[in-house]
């Protein structure tokens, strides 16, 4: 028996759980790993704080490319070899990044460092399905994973900030890439070789041909277009905080990191806890339905209620748990109606968050600009929130007007 055998176990267990958690911390993380020194990579650069922010939009378009290509032919390879390469080339990246002093020979690094990191968090998702088939204790394991996505943005952010403290901010992004090439080498150790997914049953001609097809399923169709409208709000909020607290609450600026922190917890304290919640409120389709109506009360108060930064922090921690609770239902719902295309929808469903997340970007920016400053932002994100009501109306209809096959799911799995 080889060495890596004894290593490596048979079936997935919580060291699984852990490795899955610090992928999509690191595929939320990467682009948190460059915004903390965007000021001073800018000086360094000699190039605006605007052009540097450029690092970001090419970062989410490589990430959005990579996983719609690779979508198809996620149930044709060991996920095990998708994540560990992945993560593996975003370090590199990251570390390549920290060693260059121009922007021109910069901006290929990024994108290919999105490239990969596009695959982790769809990869990391449909992992869980193959490693947890029976839905109770998949919903626990997920919630796990989903909870830690937040954790890149909310956490990484500003330790990377001390790390590279004294404008050292190569020194930061280095450090960065060190713990993706740790995280990679754990996968490749330690990863589970996982049983294929249902998809494997359909050909690959089928699976091309069948990809636009996954956003017209019903029910499916309706989750995706959710994914898009909730990331698009949850991101034009995010990015535009630290703004919004300097407009707000002037001289108040030690409120900004405590609020990124509120957002980052509350969200991976109610995705841990979600399985709970689902259950308690009847299933993925009633947890949808509640994490909207959440979403668009959370962020209008936040937005609008501006009394004091203690407030809007505890504000923007309660946006963070409902939107965990939300986004750990709607994978739920996609599990339950994608049927042979599992796989495929909930890869899908990975690939759409950094559309959504450019569009937060470019549409809260604009909305700035053209509507008094905050006050604009502050009727974008309502808007768009309220938008998310179209998409859940299309699926409580479908679901009523349909009688849907289940994706057959064992109703007994091993424990770890």
């Amino acid at each position: 028996m080889r060495a890596r055998d004894l290593i490596r176990p048979s079936e997935a267990n919580w060291l699984t759980v852990i490795l899955l958690m610090f992928s999509v911390s690191i595929a939320g993380g990467q682009a948190a790993s460059i915004t903390p020194f965007l000021n001073e990579m800018g000086d360094d650069l000699s190039v605006s704080d605007a052009t540097m922010g450029q690092l970001g939009t090419v970062t989410f378009a490589g990430a959005t490319v990579a996983a719609l290509l690779l979508a198809p032919f996620v149930s044709r390879y060991q996920l095990r070899a998708i994540l560990w390469i992945s993560i593996t080339i975003v370090g590199i990246a990251s570390i390549i990044t920290s060693t260059i002093d121009d922007f021109a020979l910069m901006l290929p690094v990024r994108i290919i460092a999105g490239l990969a990191g596009g695959p982790v968090f769809a990869g990391s998702i449909a992992a869980v399905g193959r490693a947890w088939p029976n839905p109770e204790v998949r919903r626990v394991r997920q919630g796990f994973v989903i909870g830690a996505m937040m954790s890149g943005p909310g956490f990484f952010a500003p330790i990377l900030r001390l790390i590279g403290s004294d404008g050292n901010w190569e020194r930061g992004v280095f450090f960065f890439g060190v713990i993706c090439l740790v995280v990679a080498a754990g996968i490749f150790i330690t990863f589970p070789k996982l049983a294929g997914s249902s998809d494997a049953e359909v050909s690959l001609k089928a699976q091309l041909s069948g990809m636009a097809g996954v956003f017209v399923m019903p029910i499916v169709g309706s989750a995706l277009l959710m994914r898009v409208v909730a990331n698009t709000l949850v991101i034009g909020t995010f990015v535009f905080t630290a703004g919004f607290y300097d407009h707000e609450y002037p001289g108040a600026d030690e409120w900004i990191g405590p609020a990124f922190t509120a957002l980052a917890l509350g969200f991976m304290i109610s995705a841990f806890l979600s399985a709970k919640v689902t259950r308690a409120l009847g299933g993925p389709t009633n947890t949808t339905t509640v994490g909207i109506l959440g979403m668009i009360i959370s962020v209008s108060a936040y937005a609008w209620i501006t009394v004091s930064p203690e407030l809007s922090t505890a504000l923007f921690l309660v946006f963070g748990m409902v939107v965990g609770t939300f986004f750990n239902g709607l994978v739920s719902l996609i599990y339950e109606y994608s049927g042979k295309q599992q796989s495929t929808a909930i890869f899908m469903d990975g690939a759409l968050a950094p559309i959504g997340g450019a569009l937060g970007g470019a549409l809260g920016g604009l909305a700035l600009g053209l509507g008094s400053g905050y006050d604009g932002w502050k009727v974008f994100v309502t808007v768009v929130s309220v938008l998310m009501l179209i998409p859940l109306f299309d699926l409580m209809r479908r679901i009523r007007g349909q009688v849907h096959k289940v994706a057959p799911e064992p109703t007994m799995y091993g424990t770890d």
